[in-house]
């Protein structure tokens, strides 16, 4: 048998449709950030896609179906694990943006790391939302080339609608308002509570999941309700781990004085309901970067948040919001913001200057334009270096491959290998199609080969075939 390895370069057109993934439910964090990208790039003139990774199948081919009929280039997808395991199989570049749990809590496990490592290294860039998850990335994989490491803030887009806090707090009365509904919210658990002259409504805004600890203030809650009938705890979010949340979570909050919970809203009733409350609470154990966080700062709600690295990155305790450790640590911040209306003024003030500075869209924006633009540009000088190089001679029974750099860089999948019995040219010749195939040393993955066009050199030893599969184009000598 007679081997050859060959040079890959994409079409004179180059692609400008991505696949962006992001692995939760619509109503997560991740997919509001990724959502706001596909904005960003569908701007600029890319057709974008948007997919939960869990939506293809185990074999590939549905993926690779719609690769080819969309004529996708680039792949962007958030969370290491949960998205970048999926986009090492796949033979395209990719941008890999780190999330929270990924860079905080899978990597602690060992068949994970191993995981979100091979996709950590392959990605053509790795977008951090903060310099603290950037030295968390680096601290993880210190081989990780420094060029391809690149830190893009989260930016914030908030559109709050006509929804009242009295639509789902029932039997209350808001600042003059009653709510004269005789039943509660058909989403709500809790208890109907007696009516007060004006509530301190603290809410929690974010997926129902055993690393957002929502539970971790109940108590403190439902004791503080006790002594202050005004103090409520409402609970906003989706059930994005169903076992966690209806075994656990829904069973501890139910009937419990004080606290509310309501499993999930549109976007922009959730905006609406934080800029009425009295302040916003986060109790993560690990964050990467907490959009409800940011969306609360620019919607001048102050922020009350638990004391770790991702909150850190956003939040100066003291200057745009109040940090806390403990339980008795965020009562004794709670009840100084209720008793500093200078506090509150000076907080909320900084705190929407620091997101205009630090979180816009237009930055935003142009940050990821500019990574796409990048790996476009990488596919270009691909394909003019293949071509520069294609042309190399082979005589009988001996190969003179080219160096396969480029290529490893591009795919990321090593050298591609164009297989080929002799005794199937002749039969080529007179225009039927020959037995090939491609083989990938770590993909091992066959795709259809359909004959493009052949040319024969009467003065020379070897004969040029080209042959073409999905959107990439490659040139052989036989």
């Amino acid at each position: 048998m007679e081997s050859s390895v060959v040079g890959i370069w994409f079409p004179e057109s180059m692609p400008h449709a991505l696949i962006l993934l992001s692995p939760l439910a619509t109503q997560g964090g991740n997919f509001v950030t990724i959502n706001r990208i596909r904005s960003h790039l569908e701007g600029e003139g890319f057709t974008c896609h948007l997919e939960d990774p869990s939506g293809f199948g185990a074999g590939g081919g549905e993926f690779e179906h719609r690769v080819v009929p969309d004529d996708v280039g680039v792949l962007v997808g958030i969370h290491a694990l949960r998205t970048g395991t999926f986009m090492r199989g796949q033979n395209l570049p990719y941008i890999l943006i780190m999330g929270g749990t990924d860079i905080h809590e899978f990597c602690h496990d060992t068949q994970a790391m191993m995981a979100m490592s091979e996709a950590v290294h392959k990605a053509r860039f790795v977008v951090c939302f903060s310099e603290a998850n950037k030295d968390r990335t680096q601290v993880l994989w210190p081989d990780i080339d420094a060029s391809r490491l690149k830190v893009i803030p989260q930016a914030v887009q908030t559109a709050p609608s006509e929804a009242q806090l009295k639509d789902y707090i029932p039997h209350f009365k808001l600042c003059g308002n009653v709510h004269n509904s005789s039943y509660p919210h058909p989403g709500l658990v809790g208890s109907v509570l007696p009516c007060q002259e004006k509530l301190l409504v603290f809410i929690f805004v974010g997926g129902i999941r055993a690393v957002k600890n929502p539970l971790f203030l109940v108590p403190t809650f439902q004791e503080w309700h006790a002594r202050d009938r005004r103090i409520v705890y409402l609970m906003l979010g989706p059930r994005l781990e169903t076992k966690f949340a209806c075994d656990i979570f829904e069973p501890a909050v139910k009937s419990l004085p004080g606290v509310l919970y309501v499993p999930g809203l549109p976007i922009s009733d959730v905006h609406s309901l934080v800029t009425q409350a009295t302040a916003l609470v986060n109790t993560s154990d690990s964050e990467g970067m907490c959009l409800a966080v940011l969306e609360a700062m620019q919607l001048c709600t102050p922020v009350l948040a638990r004391d770790v690295p991702g909150n850190r990155a956003i939040v100066k305790h003291g200057d745009t919001g109040l940090l806390f450790d403990s339980p008795q640590s965020f009562l004794q911040q709670a009840q100084s913001l209720l008793a500093s209306p200078d506090l509150r003024s000076r907080i909320t003030r900084e705190a929407r200057a620091y997101i205009c500075r630090h979180h816009n869209l237009d930055t935003e924006r142009a940050d990821y334009s500019r990574l796409l633009q990048q790996c476009l540009r990488d596919l270009h000088q691909q394909r003019c270096v293949t071509q520069s190089r294609i042309g190399f001679s082979m005589k009988h029974g001996r190969t003179s491959p080219p160096s396969t750099g480029v290529g490893a860089l591009v795919l990321g999948a090593g050298p591609w290998v164009l297989e080929s019995r002799s005794s199937h040219l002749a039969p080529y010749r007179f225009g039927r199609r020959p037995n090939l195939k491609y083989s990938a040393p770590r993909y091992r993955r066959k795709y259809r080969v359909f004959h493009e066009t052949k040319k024969h050199s009467a003065n020379e030893t070897f004969i040029w075939e080209t042959v073409s599969s999905n959107n990439i184009s490659i040139q052989t000598c036989l």
